[in-house]
Order: structure tokens, then sequence, then C-alpha cells
């Protein structure tokens, strides 16, 4: 899994009106499944600042936070 990859498909949602994300809506994003090995890669892009965890699933891009 690719951060790179991520950044990139939240900006194309965000051009379409999205800003805040599920668990599941990301693992579509990069056609993965939501098990330990995706939560994990997730959990370090919060660590790395790239996302805000809201509460346990939901997320928003810091880089493009909500209007």
């Amino acid at each position: 899994m690719s951060l790179n990859l991520l950044l990139s498909e939240i900006s194309k949602s965000n051009k379409a009106g999205g800003s805040v994300y599920d668990t599941a809506e990301l693992a579509y994003m990069l056609n993965k499944t939501v098990d330990a090995k995706f939560t994990k890669f997730l959990s370090d892009v919060v660590k790395k600042g790239s996302l805000i965890r809201v509460c346990k699933g939901i997320f928003y891009s810091a880089l493009t936070p909500p209007v």
C-alpha cells in the first residue's frame, strides 16, 4: 500500500465533493480489503499526519480538510 496512491485517490474524491471517509471507503479507493494489515496502514498514515482520525473508522485528509 502506498501513501502517495492514497493521497492521490483522496484528491480525486475531494474534487468530486468527498472529504470525510470511513475505513471501507478508503479500502475501496485502494482496491484493498479491510483487514489488520490495512488498519495498520491507516494507523501509520495518521501517525505521519496525512490523515486525521475523527473517531473509530472515520477519517479526513489533513491536506484537504472538510469545509
